[in-house]
């Protein structure tokens, strides 16, 4: 239990808190999640399911890539083909691959979120 005396001494533990890097360090960790969400996403064999893209030639698994900066985490691939599947064409319906997959990924981003929190705190 925490009394009133204990604040002064809390809220010098929170200034030496490095909170930039927290979030640097969990938006790596979140993104490294998502890269590997999607690349898994992106292994479906011929023949079966085919509501994302089939594994090929492993090309387009091969292009995603994590970027990371101070506030953002992005998850994407510089293949043309992944704005085919995800969006579709005149003559193909979409295989999205990345948007439901971030949408998967949902609960365990606040787990991770909630985690690294907790964790920093905890250091305190």
């Amino acid at each position: 239990m925490i009394s009133i005396d204990d604040l002064p001494r809390l809220m010098e533990h929170l200034r030496d808190l490095d909170l930039s890097e927290v979030q640097r360090r969990l938006l790596v960790d979140l993104g490294e999640q998502l890269e590997g969400s999607t690349r898994q996403a992106l292994s479906e064999e011929p023949g079966g399911e085919h509501e994302s893209p089939w594994l090929q030639t492993g090309d387009l698994c091969d292009s995603i890539g994590l970027q990371v900066d101070a506030a953002t985490v992005v998850i994407g691939s510089n293949n043309p083909v992944a704005v085919y599947q995800e969006f579709g064409t005149h003559t193909t319906l979409p295989r999205a691959f990345l948007g439901p997959t971030a949408v998967a990924a949902s609960d365990a981003v606040l787990a991770t979120v909630g985690a690294t929190i907790a964790e920093a705190l905890a250091d305190l």
